[in-house]
């Protein structure tokens, strides 16, 4: 499991990157909690609506983004938010083994900590997995200049 917690200097670059840009839209929503003058809980579960079965049983963070933005916008700082966004595993061959691929953002009053995580299919003392994902998270945020290379 991958763990970073950026300096003070970059938590408003990957917040800002979070919140207002196209970074990380790809990732679905899992789960959303923001704490300011309320406390919000956001689920990113698709209801189902009795139609047809989309690829997918979440929203995507781009879909959700603006509403977690506008609670926030305005406001102060919040003095918590977490937000557990997963990866399709479609999208890496190498990680054909996962069911769920998760990203973990959490700001706590002014730290921010990123963390992820896989769900394997199953059970298996083999790390490689896991490190691949670790390994595709670090690029991807280097790339998007979210952390130092």
């Amino acid at each position: 499991m991958l763990m970073l917690s950026p300096e003070q200097s970059n938590i408003r670059t990957i917040m800002n990157a979070l919140l207002t840009t196209e970074v990380f839209d790809n990732f679905e929503l899992r789960a959303c909690i923001v704490q300011s003058f309320a406390r919000f809980d956001i689920e990113g579960a698709l209801p189902n609506l009795g139609e047809e079965k989309s690829q997918t049983s979440y929203n995507t963070w781009q879909r959700l983004r603006p509403y977690v933005h506008n609670i926030i916008k305005g406001n102060a700082r919040p003095g918590f938010m977490k937000v557990i966004l997963s990866y399709p595993v479609t999208n890496i061959s190498a990680l054909q083994d996962a069911s769920a691929l998760f990203l973990n953002i959490i700001l706590d009053k002014d730290s921010l900590h990123i963390t992820t995580g896989i769900s394997l299919k199953e059970w298996t003392p083999n790390k490689s997995t896991e490190e691949a994902w670790d390994e595709f998270i670090t690029k991807f945020l280097r790339e998007n200049n979210l952390i130092e290379a």
